[in-house]
């Protein structure tokens, strides 16, 4: 009976080690598999990243970059997918725009350049109507009644005016060119109102009206 039980025993630890070596192989097996999950996990998510945030990123700038009025590049996305879809539609977003721009620039250098034309031919005649005014107004061909003596003044002064006003284009081409700056100074409201009367009168005659001002002096 001794010996049996000996055997049995010897039997058993037997197994029980066979169980314990096979459960240990299992726990290895186990954990080499969630290791090699684990890694090809890391591996997938940085192709993803590769292949998608890095084209994205790519795009996000390129976009910056245009938005900040820079449309001379392009962004280099080798993705046929929509990805790449996108960055092509950005390429062509930037290219027009280009486009535009530049033409926008080309019509804006016109318009310069055809009010600098036009403000220099209208001062021609425009020297002429002033000149004879001021002769006529000094009265060197002849003397002149009070009333002829009153259109005179106020053709000079409407010439001025339209001199001032051409002056006035050529300013703004300037401030367009970036060529001029702005400076506060007093204005005199008595002497703008009494131009823009003189200016108006003979309109105002024409039409059976008169035209009073009142202004304060020191305004």
């Amino acid at each position: 009976l001794a010996v049996v039980t000996k055997k049995t025993q010897t039997r058993a630890d037997a197994l029980v080690a066979a169980d314990r070596r096979s459960y240990s192989r299992s726990c290895d097996i186990l954990i080499g598999a969630g290791a090699g999950s684990l890694l090809l996990a890391l591996a997938l998510g940085l192709l993803l990243s590769d292949s998608l945030l890095v084209p994205l990123r790519k795009t996000q700038r390129r976009l910056a970059a245009i938005a900040a009025g820079d449309f001379a590049g392009h962004v280099e996305v080798p993705n046929r997918d929509e990805i790449g879809a996108l960055a092509g539609d950005v390429n062509r977003m930037s290219d027009e725009l280009q486009r535009v721009y530049g033409e926008l620039e080309k019509a804006s250098q016109l318009k310069s350049d055809f009010l600098a034309t036009m403000s220099h031919e209208l001062r021609t005649p425009l020297n002429a109507i002033i000149g004879f005014s001021e002769v006529l107004q000094q009265q060197m061909f002849g003397e002149l009644n009070e009333r002829q003596l009153a259109y005179i003044d106020d053709v000079l002064e409407a010439g001025e005016h339209l001199h001032s006003l051409i002056n006035d284009v050529l300013d703004l081409a300037k401030i367009e060119a970036g060529r001029m700056e702005w400076r506060r100074v007093p204005v005199q409201i008595e002497e703008l109102i009494l131009r823009a009367s003189a200016a108006t009168s003979s309109l105002i005659s024409h039409a059976g009206l008169s035209l009073v001002t009142d202004i304060e002096p020191d305004l």
